[in-house]
């Protein structure tokens, strides 16, 4: 066992787990293609196809692929092929948005004709459109995409923008990309200027996947790269396109407005170990013309992890190979093939010791998430987050601070459920997203000993865009997570608590600011409200709560370390009630929780759900001895 976190038992348990089935399905709709790029792996390493392996009927789309399809949110079509070669592309299409299905396509674009692209733009079959220019000049194009003609493709991006027009549509929203060689990197500026006059709104600039055929052709290494990318950024700030830089071997410009995303994949000088920062083994799939599974396209033909002639998808994706590559790619130890793959970046492995007890999610690379995030977005603010799925896991190094304040956002529109928290498999806490009136809250920890702590966020309701009325996506969705950190001194616990004094050091979610009251100040809790103490001198807690006889016959219960100690009934009259609980085996701290089983809602501008008002704590010696003599 090495002493890197990512080869703890922890961390590849948890890597291991079967995910939900693929989130997003890459398709190679066809093994044909009409041009001869020089940089295309064809060109060294032909590939074998019976023909009836060239391509995915519809009928295949129909029977094997369904049940893949069905739960995934997104489909890209690429591939080695070009996806406009399929003679029933519409009829794919439209298949494709009956199932609810994200539509993004890579294409050369020589091959649209108005007679497909009409009823592209009409029914809104196609959300994004990926057109790989390379270059600026024709004769460049020409060059490099040999049997392609770029004035024709300039005329069918021309004409898709028409079609948009004509239609009143946005999509297909339309990128360019660029593959930046030594023969084209002078050209990037030309590539901005001409997405301006088609209506792109991005231009992806990607490094060359370089083997023994295209080896030398790159412009990674040339001395203009630099100064090549800061003019087109300059031009794309000006004409209002964005930029993304994909598979770069030096980070040249920062993320930011125009720029929104650099992605730097050489290895770090070191001969630290490192992990391959690859999340594809637990999101998505490529499927290949002939149904192989693959792990991803840029492998070319190694890693095929299954057929779906033969197997099911739940068959692959929970088999032994895909469990043990997740393993495998998690750890120190990846996959051989995934070595040379210079499409997603490598990351120094971690000590605990070197490991965060917070975690940032806008950070592309954080090394402490498990499964469940999607990618890096963007608020209107600027800052940046991670949308959950159904449940979301991360990790932090073990401080022993008895807080977690997590800043997260549930959509106005999430649907009502419950949002558990699960530290180490342990419930921490449980609310409702009507409940997240302010960010970030304050969760109360229990006291682990462990080293590392797996905190789970999982959502009884996640929901799609479509469901809520925000868009047609399928996505399943949770909340935007910002960042999370372990908070709070243990030395800043007392076995006595008081609002007004020492309270704000104790208590966590669920209480509403002091309320200055006719005899003390107090504050009040909602449905569901927790707080540390300290153990103390002895092994029972004494609780003072107050009622204004709002509700009658009110039950709280008194949860310690989520069992339940106590349950009392307030009395429908105001006044104050002690309750005393036992606490347990000795811990640095106990969280102790306050279930109200009603609550009611003050009315007018005052919209909380109010539970019960409470004074304060404090440790005492037993059940029944009185707390001033709790020293004796």
């Amino acid at each position: 066992m090495s002493g890197f976190f990512e080869d703890r038992e922890l961390f590849q348990q948890h890597a291991a787990q079967d995910p939900p089935l693929p989130r997003v399905v890459q398709l190679e709709l066809t093994a044909d293609c009409n041009l001869r790029c020089v940089f295309c792996p064809l060109q060294s390493e032909p590939r074998e196809r019976a023909p009836y392996e060239r391509r995915i009927e519809l009928n295949d789309l129909q029977t094997v692929l369904r049940p893949l399809l069905a739960h995934a949110y997104e489909v890209e079509l690429t591939g080695f092929g070009e996806a406009f070669c399929h003679p029933d592309l519409l009829a794919v299409l439209r298949y494709f948005k009956s199932l609810g299905l994200t539509v993004n396509a890579t294409s050369n674009g020589m091959l649209w004709r108005q007679e497909l692209l009409e009823p592209i733009v009409a029914e809104g079959l196609i959300d994004l459109m990926c057109v790989s220019v390379d270059a600026g000049a024709a004769e460049t194009y020409a060059r490099l995409r040999a049997g392609g003609d770029f004035n024709r493709v300039k005329e069918n991006l021309a004409l898709l923008s028409n079609l948009r027009s004509k239609h009143e549509r946005v999509a297909p929203v339309l990128h360019l990309s660029f593959i930046s060689l030594v023969d084209n990197l002078p050209e990037l500026p030309d590539v901005v200027r001409l997405a301006k006059r088609v209506g792109a709104a991005c231009v992806v600039v990607q490094g060359l996947f370089e083997n023994d055929h295209t080896r030398g052709r790159g412009a990674a290494n040339s001395p203009d790269e630099a100064a090549v990318f800061a003019a087109a950024a300059d031009i794309a700030a000006r004409e209002h396109i964005a930029l993304e830089f994909w598979y770069q071997r030096q980070g040249v410009l920062a993320e930011g407005e125009v720029v929104r995303k650099v992605q730097v994949t050489s290895p770090s000088a070191t001969d630290r170990a490192a992990i391959k920062d690859c999340r594809y083994p637990w999101e998505r799939v490529f499927v290949k013309s002939n149904l192989d599974v693959q792990a991803c396209a840029t492998l070319w033909e190694k890693l095929v992890l299954g057929n779906l002639r033969r197997q099911s998808i739940e068959e692959i994706w929970q088999g032994e190979a895909y469990r043990e590559l997740r393993r495998r790619l998690a750890g120190t130890n990846p996959p051989v093939e995934c070595h040379t793959c210079p499409t997603k970046p490598w990351r120094c492995a971690k000590s605990i010791e070197e490991m965060a007890d917070r975690v940032v999610f806008g950070d592309r690379s954080t090394g402490q998430l498990g499964q469940g995030f999607y990618d890096v977005e963007s608020m209107t603010d600027g800052r940046r987050f991670r949308w959950t799925a159904g449940r979301g896991t991360f990790f932090v190094r073990n401080s022993h601070r008895p807080f977690l304040d997590l800043e997260f956002y549930p959509h106005p529109r999430m649907p009502g459920g419950a949002i558990t928290l699960r530290v180490n498999e342990e419930t921490a806490d449980m609310l409702r997203p009507d409940q997240v009136n302010t960010s970030p809250l304050r969760f109360v920890l229990p006291h682990f000993s462990e080293p590392v702590l797996q905190v789970d966020f999982e959502f009884d309701r996640p929901f799609t865009p479509l469901e809520i009325g925000d868009g047609p996506s399928r996505r399943t969705l949770g909340v935007m997570m910002v960042q999370a950190a372990l908070t709070g001194n243990i030395d800043d616990l007392s076995d006595q608590i008081r609002v007004g004094r020492n309270c704000d050091r104790h208590v966590g979610r669920g209480f509403f600011p002091i309320e200055q009251t006719t005899s003390k100040p107090m504050r009040w809790t909602g449905d569901r409200a927790s707080f540390a103490i300290a153990h103390g001198r002895g092994n029972y807690m004494e609780i003072e709560l107050w009622t204004i006889g709002k509700l009658a016959e009110q039950r709280v219960s008194i949860l310690v370390g989520g069992v339940e100690r106590n349950s009392v009934v307030l009395p429908d009259r105001a006044g104050r009630t002690l309750v005393r609980a036992a606490l347990g085996d000795r811990k640095p701290w106990h969280v102790v929780t306050l279930c109200c089983e009603t609550s009611w809602a003050p009315g007018g501008d005052d919209t909380r759900r109010l539970g019960v008002l409470f004074a304060g704590a404090r440790v005492v010696r037993g059940p029944d001895v009185p707390w001033w003599r709790r020293r004796k």
